[in-house]
């Protein structure tokens, strides 16, 4: 008690703050009195009426641990405020007559609302279910919005219980709020949070549309309830002494009298055996609509309306919205022939007849006659004979189990129901894929009216335990099952067999990635697509979406919403406004290769590669907003589910395995050269093996980063589209581009339709080329693709902005450098001479010359992969690059003997002091060796001719054969000092204040520079001795 009062009083405190920071006053929370009245008006209350209040503490308050809430039998406004301001959310109860549910006895509306769901989503929801328009629509300012349909006059409890549970069985509603006492938002009123936050409850629609219960009924679909057999086996147990071998079989179809019931054959043997979109799509073209299937009535002459007709695949049933028509299979053919009224007598007979016959099952023996004997009168009907085979469990009012025979002598009597499992289900598809296939499979309890599609893998088939993981996995609840495995795989063998009875046993695929398939075509959880972007379904495709894909994380899916051809342009249109004219185009290139990741499987069976995308720049420029709103093409979800961060590798491998043509971005990776190298070879889709598991890329990555991504390797460089960001645009825009991220998705189906034209962006490259000239070829391509895309989605909105001139005006300059055209040999030199400036590389492994500059190629090739671990290249590939560069290798230079001794040596030069006569004393010049070397053109340096010699420029020639007067000229490769020798040398000069003193030719030679000045002040130009 006393924690619970300090959490109120820390909360209270805490609201203080709240309120006092974000200015909330008392006359802020004061009910807008017009809207309550409103909403009240128009579920049918009158003035005088009693409104049935209630007020409560969020959930996530402390304090509704202990308190339970406020009532009231009528509407005070003062009350309702002075319980706001106490941080209480208002509620009534909208059927009224009291606070308990035996107080209702008649109900003013059905309705719903969905915490889950986008609130985008929920507002044109009813439009995707096929229902009228609802009378009235709430945002209750939280998470939901409430949809009401409300009756022409209040209707009995006991059909509101009904069709209120329907209602939310088809809409995936909240099935808490089924209750006849159920209270909800109150317009006007305010939503409080526990933080102290508030937002009002507004109407947003208000239509003033009633409904006659019937018209809803018939819209409204009943709750299926899963078909159950009867006992159509004793089947002997191998544990139950009490069941006589022998005993008697009970067929389906028929009652213990052995009289056909024909009603009860239909529901438990026929329509479980029925697709709806392959019984339905016989008589008209079906398209998936959201959960149902719509098209052209094909009862009434003359219908056209192509979404006037709708099949509900989970209950059978059909309505017309145009003709009104509507009811299950046997009332369609019944009315299919052109007849009225339902079909009796004969006529129901010869209806079930026809759906026996499309369904694969026998009609039951109409003859008061031994079942047995009409199984072995008719030998095509094999189903009844493999289930006694298999010894398998049978259904039973929603459960799995035996009928087990008691004592008496009689056929048929005492027999007594024995169940396995508390659950049914019945195969819907059968999958194959690499994992070794499965089941779809209808399931439901038996104290459950509704069921569930669940996926069964075969590995879920190994065991009872499996097997029950996997349904509650599927039903999200509890469920009990005594089965053993053998009576498992008899069940399976005999649910399968039914299967390929009913529905020809046509086998589907599982998906192995979200999004694109191996065939092209598209799989969502909500949706598919064509590989040409119309929507489809699986039982055109074949596909079955199977969700939990990943073999190491969790991997997300898209979820597009629904087509809106206006969707595109109004994210197009916000993000002017957030963006500005200074980024604008940078994220339409961002959008452009979002667009073009949708073709990534086109574009790289075609080209064996793909370009990746960088937006850079520094805090704040909005290159992550950018690719999150570019990333909402995908789907509802993607701007935040498509952006990765803080992840390893076989992370981001298993992202892109797991999804076919879905964009990624990366955001801010570590500046790591293991990060570059995934960067390199990505481009190609290389694949990765972890511990068994080949993860091959489907699908594309870009990063956005402060820094630039492969700025370290070349290689990477050219493989990335870098687009910078600067600091523009206006934040204030913000809301508007994020609630245009909900919809944006609604235009997937027509960036699908983009394909890749390779023609046409080839154009764009050829466009492109003229400008890089310097650059590595791959680089207009890279900018062709994303150009291209950028400028299709400009245009089909109708911008303004021309993205191709951006590019050449922006973009070329920056990448037309030969530094970045990815040549090896050009790296390397970069490399050494980066290692020159941390004396890595010296005269001891390298000399500079008039024309050559030479390089103790073991020496410096282990410096350079030691430090820069360079993948592109290695001394091998290096040294035929010379060659082709116009070097030479393999010649005999004379070097300073080792790097110890030329350090020691400059070292030297800043503590020598002066003989008696004031002359520098000189150290000790280093050693001198020959050795193999590789002489690359000096032009390669960038250095220019060496002016400081004044030797005869010689060609080095090969080791084959000494040459003496190339060893005595070996001085040509001598070059100027390094920029720290020289500070040093001046340095002594002016501490010994002897200038002219000291030769710097002379120095320089022992920094790996010996020029002809030097050899001339030793004496002896033949001779290969450093002078002392």
């Amino acid at each position: 008690m006393k924690e619970a009062q300090n959490n109120q009083k820390n909360l209270s405190n805490n609201q203080n703050v709240v309120s006092h920071q974000n200015k909330i006053v008392v006359e802020r929370l004061k009910t807008d009195r017009a809207q309550a009245l409103a909403h009240l008006e128009a579920l049918g209350y009158m003035l005088g009426d009693n409104i049935y209040m209630r007020a409560f503490f969020p959930s996530d308050d402390p304090r509704s641990v202990e308190d339970k809430g406020r009532k009231a039998n009528n509407l005070d406004f003062k009350q309702v405020e002075q319980w706001q301001r106490e941080g209480r959310g208002i509620y009534f109860v909208v059927n009224g007559s009291g606070h308990r549910n035996s107080d209702v006895k008649f109900c003013r509306a059905i309705f719903y609302e969905h915490d889950n769901l986008d609130k985008e989503l929920q507002l044109y929801l009813w439009e995707q279910l096929g229902l009228p328009q609802p009378t009235l629509q709430i945002d209750t300012g939280g998470k939901s919005i409430h949809s009401y349909w409300v009756f022409e006059s209040p209707i009995p409890v006991e059909d509101w219980k009904q069709l209120q549970t329907d209602l939310l069985e088809l809409s995936n509603g909240d099935r808490a709020i089924k209750n006849p006492s159920r209270v909800m938002r109150l317009a006007g009123a305010w939503h409080v949070k526990a933080d102290g936050t508030v937002n009002q409850s507004q109407i947003i629609s208000n239509s003033g549309k009633r409904y006659g219960y019937e018209e809803l009924r018939e819209i409204v679909p009943k709750t299926l309830v899963l078909p159950v057999s009867t006992p159509d086996a004793t089947v002997v147990q191998p544990d139950a002494t009490k069941v006589q071998p022998d005993a008697t079989k009970v067929q389906p179809g028929t009652t213990n009298s052995n009289k056909p019931d024909l009603k009860d054959f239909l529901e438990r043997e026929i329509y479980p055996r029925l697709a709806a979109e392959q019984f339905y799509g016989e008589y008209t073209q079906l398209t998936k609509r959201g959960e149902e299937f719509r098209g052209v009535c094909p009862i009434h002459q003359g219908a056209d309306n192509p979404t006037s007709f709708s099949v509900n695949p989970a209950s059978l049933q059909f309505h017309c919205y145009s003709c009104g028509a509507g009811g299950n299979p046997v009332q369609f053919l019944w009315l299919l022939g052109g007849r009225q009224g339902s079909p009796r007598g004969k006529d129901f007979i010869d209806v079930v007849q026809q759906l026996a016959e499309k369904a694969g099952v026998p009609m039951p023996n109409p003859n008061n006659k031994n079942p047995n004997t009409q199984l072995e009168d008719n030998n095509d009907t094999s189903q009844n004979m493999r289930r006694s085979a298999w010894s398998a469990p049978v259904s039973w009012e929603g459960e799995i189990g035996y009928w087990v025979k008691g004592k008496s002598k009689e056929e048929n009597e005492d027999l007594m129901w024995q169940p396995k499992c508390n659950f049914d289900f019945v195969i819907e598809r059968e999958i194959q894929d690499a994992r070794g296939g499965g089941f779809v499979v209808q399931a439901k309890l038996a104290c459950s009216p509704s069921q569930h599609r669940i996926i069964i893998r075969s590995e879920d088939c190994y065991s009872p335990e499996n097997f029950v993981k996997a349904i509650k996995r599927g039903l999200g609840r509890n469920v009990t099952c005594n089965l053993s495995k053998n009576e498992l795989g008899a069940l399976l063998a005999v649910r399968q067999s039914e299967y390929e009875q009913a529905r020809g046993g046509k086998v589907y695929k599982a998906i192995d990635r979200y999004g694109q398939q191996e065939d092209g075509t598209w799989v969502f959880e909500n949706v598919q697509y064509t590989k040409n972007g119309e929507v489809t379904d699986e039982s055109k495709t074949g596909w079955v979406f199977t969700p939990e894909l990943g073999e190491e994380d969790s991997i997300p899916c898209p979820k597009p919403a629904p087509p809106n051809p206006e969707a595109l342009k109004k994210l197009i249109d916000a993000a002017r406004v957030v963006f500005g004219p200074q980024n604008i185009h940078q994220f339409l290139l961002v959008v452009g290769w979002v667009v073009a990741g949708v073709q990534f499987q086109l574009i790289y069976n075609t080209e064996g590669a793909f370009p990746e995308i960088n937006p850079y720049g520094d805090p704040g420029t909005g290159k992550t907003l950018a690719a999150e709103a570019a990333l909402s093409l995908i789907g509802t979800n993607w701007a935040s589910d498509g952006i990765i961060s803080r992840t390893s590798l076989s992370a981001i491998y298993e992202h892109l395995k797991s999804t076919g043509s879905l964009p990624f971005i990366w955001d801010d990776p570590p500046r790591t050269e293991e990060v570059d190298e995934f960067a390199k070879v990505i481009y190609n889709l290389k694949p990765r093996i972890v511990r068994g598991n080949r993860q091959v890329p489907h699908s594309p990555i870009g990063y956005t980063s402060n820094h630039l991504i492969g700025g370290d390797q070349d290689a990477t460089y050219t493989r990335i589209v870098r687009i910078p960001f600067v600091l523009d645009g206006n934040t204030a825009g913000v809301p508007a581009l994020k609630a245009a991220q909900k919809t944006a998705s609604g235009a997937l189906p027509e960036l699908i339709k983009l394909g890749y034209p390779k023609e046409k962006i080839a154009e764009v490259e050829l466009e492109l080329l003229p400008l890089l000239e310097l650059a590595h070829h791959r680089v207009a391509w890279n900018l062709a693709i994303v150009t291209y895309y950028a400028d299709a989605i400009a245009q089909m909105v109708g911008a303004t902005e021309n993205c191709l001139q951006w590019v050449k005006n922006n973009l070329c300059p920056v990448e037309n450098d030969s530094d970045n055209n990815g040549n090896s040999l050009q790296d390397f030199i970069t490399k050494v001479q980066a290692l020159q400036t941390e004396d890595k590389v010296g005269s001891w492994n390298m000399k500079v010359g008039d024309s050559y500059v030479a390089l103790y190629a073991e020496s410096v090739w282990t410096a350079v992969d030691k430090t820069f671990h360079p993948a592109t290249y290695n001394k091998k590939s290096l040294k035929a690059m010379v060659e082709k560069a116009g070097g030479k290798v393999d010649q005999i230079i004379t070097f300073d003997a080792s790097r110890d001794e030329v350090l020691a040596y400059n070292r030297a030069l800043m503590t020598t002091g002066v003989d008696t006569d004031g002359n520098p004393i000189q150290p000790n010049r280093p050693r001198t060796v020959r050795k193999k070397a590789w002489l690359l053109p000096l032009n390669l340096f960038n250095l220019g001719a060496t002016t400081a010699s004044t030797a005869t420029e010689v060609q080095p020639e090969a080791v084959a054969g000494k040459n003496p007067y190339l060893e005595s000229n070996l001085d040509n490769f001598s070059g100027t000092a390094t920029t720290t020798t020289n500070f040093l040398i001046e340095k002594k000069k002016e501490k010994d204040n002897a200038p002219g003193e000291i030769v710097i030719d002379e120095i320089q030679s022992s920094v790996g520079s010996q020029k002809s000045s030097s050899r001339q002040k030793h004496g002896c130009s033949g001779c290969s001795t450093p002078p002392q």
